[in-house]
């Protein structure tokens, strides 16, 4: 007996729900499979069910932050010019983020520095925080990203964005709120400065909407749904 993707939905047991796909819940199921593979599509035919342990699709990347202070416009009696203060001090914090558009979900770490090490931290990291997920990890080409020697968990793997279009980076547009929400202020440490970021940070986690609605181009999301 042939059942639909919405009666199979219907048993409690598993304990299901429906996040993209709407459209095609009833469609009949001739066969089902069991796959880990990042894109079985090749192998599938129509009507058959595929079962996995998952795929998010996060976007990777890390951002500079340091006591050199960075300034934007502000407002000033006409006549005045407005007040600026100007810290010159070679310290740094690396923030490296994971970024789910679709759903506002992220996964954010300080590291010392930007390299193929601290990028092997901050993949470990993140599969520990996901043991159940196989995750594909989007990274834009930043020399540290390309590096041969980066190893990785089994549970991640790695997808690069095409040559020279940051625009295509979502946690870009994330860190450009950090410095707008950080800027035309100084920090005396970079503890202190880590402080304000994960301030800054809370709002995000708190209401991950706020993060989809940031980040979740709609050719993205379109192309998630698509998997």
């Amino acid at each position: 007996m042939t059942i639909t993707v919405a009666e199979l939905l219907e048993v409690p047991d598993l304990r299901t729900r429906v996040f993209a796909g709407g459209s095609g819940l009833g469609r009949p199921i001739s066969w089902a499979h069991v796959c880990e593979l990042p894109d079985p599509t090749e192998y599938l035919a129509t009507g058959e069910l595929l079962m996995t342990v998952g795929y998010t699709l996060p976007e990777g990347d890390e951002a500079r932050f340091g006591l050199i202070n960075w300034h934007h416009r502000r407002y000033c009696p006409k006549g005045f010019r407005p007040p600026y203060t100007v810290r010159r001090s070679y310290k740094w914090t690396y923030l490296y983020a994971a970024v789910e558009p679709t759903s506002g979900e992220s996964f954010c770490l300080y590291l010392p520095g930007m390299d193929d090490g601290c990028l092997e931290i901050f993949f470990d990291e993140l599969s520990k925080a996901y043991p159940d997920h196989h995750l594909l990890i989007v990274l834009d080409g930043a020399p540290s990203h390309r590096s041969e020697q980066i190893a990785h968990p089994e549970n991640i793997s790695l997808v690069m964005l095409p040559p020279y279009s940051p625009e295509l980076d979502p946690a870009e547009r994330w860190f450009e709120e950090f410095r707008r929400k950080l800027s035309n202020r100084t920090f005396e440490t970079v503890a202190l400065l880590q402080e304000a970021l994960s301030r800054t940070l809370v709002p995000y986690w708190e209401d991950p909407a706020l993060l989809k609605r940031l980040t979740g181009y709609s050719w993205w999301v379109e192309a998630v749904e698509a998997l």
